[in-house]
C-alpha cells in the first residue's frame, strides 16, 4: 500500500471484538485504486468499550464505521438516527458520521438482495429455509422478504432465538426433528458452519442439500465453502458468501464516500485476499 496520510486524510474504521482483516484490506485497496486520500483501520472493541468508541467517532470526526459482532444490536442505543431497514432488522453494521450526527444502516440485507438478484433473478415465487437465527439470518430474511419471498422457514441452533426471529418476521419455526421434511426451493446457511479452517464441514449432509434448487451461504473464507462446492457438484444454483459480502461492502463504500466503487476490482480483491490466507 502506498496510501498518503496527512491532515486532510479522511478516516474510516471498524469495530468488533475480534476484527477481521478483510474489510481493512478491501477498503484500503479501493481507496488506493481510486486515488482517494482515505484510510480504513479496524479496532478491537469489547462490549464495555462500545460507548467510548462511539464518543471517539464523534470527537475525532471519523467518517464511517463498520460494525461487527457483538455490537450490531447494542450500537443502536448510541446513534442519532437509524434507517428504517436497519431498525426493522434490529441490527446496524454501518455508521456514517455527518458533521457529528451518527446514522446507522444495515448493508448486509442489501448484500443478500443484490447477490440473489445477480445470480438467481426473480425469486418472488420461491420459498426458503434459513439455518441460523443471528444477525446474518435477520438480514437475509429481510432481504428475501423485500424480494417477494413469502414462505420462509427458520431452523436455528438455539430454539428460543430462532422462535423469536420467526415471531418478529412472520416466519415458520422448524425444529431439528422436522427440518428434513421442509419443502422449500432455497436453503441459506446464515451461520459460521464451514468457515476456515473447518473447510470440510457443512450444516447438513449432501442428501439434505440435494432437495433444494438454490443454495446460499454467508461464508467468505474459503471463497467456496463445502456447502457451495457440494451445491455446484449437484447442479444447483449456488450463491457463495463472498458475493453477498462484496455487495454489502460496495454499499458501505457508497455510504461512506457518496461514490461507487469498481465492482470487478472489489470482487477480484476479495478473492485475492481470501485465497492468500
Amino acid at each position: 500500500m502506498k496510501l498518503k496520510i496527512d491532515r486532510e486524510t479522511t478516516v474510516c474504521i471498524s469495530i468488533a471484538k475480534k476484527p477481521s482483516p478483510l474489510g481493512c484490506a478491501i477498503f484500503n485497496s479501493v481507496f488506493e485504486y481510486e486515488k482517494m486520500n482515505w484510510i480504513y483501520k479496524p479496532f478491537a472493541v469489547d462490549s464495555d468499550g462500545l460507548e467510548g468508541a462511539i464518543a471517539g467517532i464523534r470527537a475525532l470526526g471519523i467518517r464511517g464505521c463498520g460494525v461487527s459482532m457483538p455490537h450490531k444490536v447494542s450500537i443502536l442505543t448510541y446513534l442519532d438516527e437509524i434507517e428504517p431497514a436497519a431498525k426493522e432488522i434490529g441490527a446496524v453494521n454501518t455508521v456514517v458520521n455527518r458533521e457529528g450526527k451518527l446514522s446507522g444502516y444495515n448493508t448486509d440485507y442489501i448484500g443478500c438482495v443484490r447477490a440473489v438478484e445477480e445470480i438467481v433473478g426473480d425469486v418472488s415465487d420461491k420459498s426458503a429455509l434459513i439455518y441460523g437465527a443471528g444477525g446474518a439470518s435477520r438480514a437475509i430474511i429481510y432481504g428475501l422478504r423485500s424480494l417477494g419471498v413469502k414462505k420462509i422457514y427458520v431452523n436455528g441452533r438455539t430454539e428460543s432465538t430462532a422462535r423469536e426471529v420467526c415471531s418478529k418476521f412472520g416466519c415458520e419455526f422448524v425444529d431439528d426433528l422436522n427440518v428434513g421434511d421442509v419443502d422449500a426451493n432455497m436453503f441459506y446457511n446464515a451461520t459460521p458452519v464451514g468457515i476456515a479452517p473447518e473447510y470440510e464441514v457443512m450444516p447438513f449432509d449432501e442428501k439434505f442439500v440435494s432437495k433444494f434448487e438454490i443454495i446460499g451461504d454467508v461464508i467468505v473464507n474459503p471463497i467456496e465453502s463445502k456447502l457451495i462446492r457440494t451445491a455446484r457438484k449437484l447442479g444447483k444454483i449456488a450463491i457463495p458468501g463472498y458475493v453477498m459480502s462484496m455487495h454489502q461492502a460496495l454499499e458501505q463504500f457508497r455510504l461512506y464516500t457518496t461514490k461507487s466503487a469498481d465492482k470487478r476490482f472489489v470482487e477480484n480483491k476479495i478473492k485475492e485476499i481470501v485465497s492468500g490466507n
